[in-house]
């Protein structure tokens, strides 16, 4: 009978092997966070991506006692005190759409909201406000927001700013243009790259912006403009040697110069 096969893991008579990576030696240098991000996404984390992934579960260590599944746990456990593994089954098997289900339907939510169609041009920001005018016509609730005991839950905003502030929040996208014009394009969701190189019209352009001296005010990192936006793109000019980050909503005060060589990329780069 041939074995199941899975692309998680494999071993041998002398090891085992994890993504490619031998468990042997994550067991010494790798934490508990990075093998989780390792089988599900099959890389190991960077550093921004083990703090969240750290936050998160810690977060979710202890429910407290009042939960339906806690409470299943502790009825049969009263009754069976000989097998808590019994008692752990329960407290699982008391898990469904009405208690600890509303993290993955906000995550159906959100990967159906991100699936846009064929020759759709609609915003991140647009189809998000849609979809919430949609729910409350139909009176239903988004899955995932609010929560019966606390009316601002403390762990949202650390773990928001964690993503903030590790680089793994929103959609970013970066567009890498050499002193010939020569450019790369990744968009880290989905994962694309792209290449390309700008026309002669097009780096002169460039050129133009990044020799304004307001951009050296723009770029200082003060534009990153409102931290809660959905569409969050990071563009590297390597011409200048400089990274100038922007936030593309939200903005109040939008940054001239830094706008204009967004829109210009943009441009430049679009559909390659």
């Amino acid at each position: 009978m041939e074995p199941w096969r899975t692309g998680i893991s494999t071993s041998d008579d002398t090891h085992i092997w994890i993504r490619g990576y031998d468990v042997t030696r994550l067991m010494t240098t790798a934490q508990f966070s990075d093998v989780v991000f390792l089988l599900h996404q099959g890389r190991m984390p960077t550093g921004g991506e083990r703090r969240v992934v750290d936050a998160i579960l810690i977060a979710v260590a202890d429910h407290g006692p009042g939960s339906p599944s806690a409470a299943a746990a502790r009825t049969v456990a009263t009754g069976n005190r000989a097998a808590p593994e019994a008692a752990i089954a329960a407290g699982v098997l008391a898990i469904g759409d009405a208690h600890g289900g509303a993290g993955l339907a906000c995550l159906q939510l959100i990967a159906d909201a991100l699936q846009p169609q064929r020759g759709d041009t609609e915003s991140l920001a647009s189809r998000a406000r849609r979809l919430v005018a949609q729910a409350r016509d139909e009176r239903r609730r988004l899955p995932g927001l609010g929560h019966r005991t606390h009316s601002r839950d403390p762990r949202t905003e650390v773990l928001f700013e964690l993503a903030r502030s590790g680089g793994v929040a929103g959609i970013t996208e970066t567009i890498t243009v050499m002193p010939d014009g020569t450019w790369a394009k990744v968009s880290s969701k989905p994962a694309v790259t792209a290449r390309g190189k700008l026309t002669a019209a097009q780096l002169a352009a460039l050129q133009r912006l990044l020799a304004d001296p307001r951009l050296a005010s723009e770029a200082s990192g003060k534009n990153a403009g409102d931290n809660h936006c959905a569409d969050a793109f990071t563009y590297l000019l390597v011409a200048r040697h400089q990274l100038i980050r922007y936030t593309s909503c939200g903005q109040a005060d939008k940054p001239e110069v830094t706008v204009a060589i967004i829109d210009l990329l943009q441009i430049a780069t679009k559909g390659r």
